[in-house]
């Protein structure tokens, strides 16, 4: 069976590399694997302190599936605040503790703060796996990343080194990741869903949606999949559609057919000239303007009308990107 290979993408890895996609395809191993057979010191990431821990577990090493391929004993061991990933090989003295050979580092994104005076300039990769969740975290994830992408960074590009590339591994769940959202990532990978593309490459990013894969096809007619064929979890694991978004009213108009209604920070509003709808998009126009300091007035003047005629889908979206910053950061539907 043919498995997802980060090493097929080699050529196309940027500062930000995403591979998003279904469940159990290979994204961990592959990307395990490469780095492990690179030998260059990389960083293992997770969201939170839980989750790191639990990696240290018998249960929850990252590295089981490949140390059974490999026969290898690679696992993690707590330092302080932080986490050490060893190759454990026996010793050949006997009664001597077994050898750990340093492998990289792991670390919580949550708890990243700590370790802002730390020298990791051995690093070459960071893994972060699983990095977007339903849920919404208790910290703010986007600065986190950005906060620790250049503590392990610091200036190498300033000398002439090539920079750090990230790994950044997760299922489906849901395309508005602080992340992808901080970076402005969001609104290509629309386009790419919309234009069917697998694959697109940036100066500073590359992503990869990861379908069409052998094993999502095959995993189809497994026993769990036969039985949630028509379910959102079938949708996120083996379609990789981001089944936890909402994309109703998204919907391209003839904008001539419009007059600009007003404008909340960077969302215009319009209102058809004929008939009693609305349209949302980033498409400036000459109109009453509110700063974000005003939304109250804002939601005074346009808000309740709006959060009325939503739910009577008479309101479009231009893209999904200003239909989720609308209704939840400036609405709060």
């Amino acid at each position: 069976m043919k498995w997802l290979e980060i090493r097929n993408y080699e050529k196309k890895f940027r500062p930000l590399t995403f591979f998003i996609g279904g469940r159990g395809i290979g994204k961990t191993y592959s990307s395990i694997q490469y780095l492990i057979e690179r030998g260059d010191l990389f960083l293992y990431l997770r969201n939170t302190q839980i989750q790191i821990e639990e990696s240290c577990s018998l249960m929850g090493n990252p590295f089981s599936s490949y140390n059974r391929d490999h026969d290898r004993n690679i696992k993690l061991v707590p330092e302080k605040k932080h986490f050490l990933i060893v190759d454990e090989v026996e010793n050949d003295v006997d009664d001597e503790k077994p050898v750990q050979k340093l492998v990289g580092y792991a670390a919580a994104l949550s708890t990243f703060e700590n370790l802002r005076g730390v020298d990791l300039s051995e690093v070459r990769y960071v893994l972060f796996d699983e990095f977007i969740e339903k849920r919404t975290l208790a910290f703010n994830q986007f600065d986190s990343f950005s906060h620790m992408y250049e503590t392990v960074s610091r200036n190498r590009e300033l000398l002439g080194e090539p920079p750090l590339i990230c790994f950044m591994l997760s299922n489906s769940q849901s395309l508005f990741n602080p992340i992808l959202q901080g970076y402005g990532i969001v609104r290509q990978i629309e386009t790419m869903i919309v234009n069917g593309q697998d694959t697109h490459t940036d100066q500073d990013y590359f992503i990869c949606l990861c379908k069409d894969q052998e094993v999502s096809q095959k995993k189809q007619n497994t026993a769990l999949y036969r039985l949630s064929r028509n379910s959102h979890i079938y949708r996120e694991n083996i379609e990789n559609d981001f089944v936890n978004d909402d994309f109703s009213g998204i919907q391209n108009v003839k904008l001539t057919e419009y007059s600009p209604l007003c404008c909340y920070d960077d969302i215009f509003i319009y209102k058809h000239k004929s008939q009693p709808i609305y349209h949302v998009t980033w498409t400036s126009g000459t109109c009453q303007k509110f700063g974000p300091e005003e939304r109250s007035l804002f939601l005074r003047t346009f808000g309740v009308n709006l959060r009325m005629l939503i739910p009577l889908n008479r309101v479009t979206f231009s893209d999904a990107s200003i239909k989720h910053k609308l209704e939840t950061e400036v609405l709060k539907i």
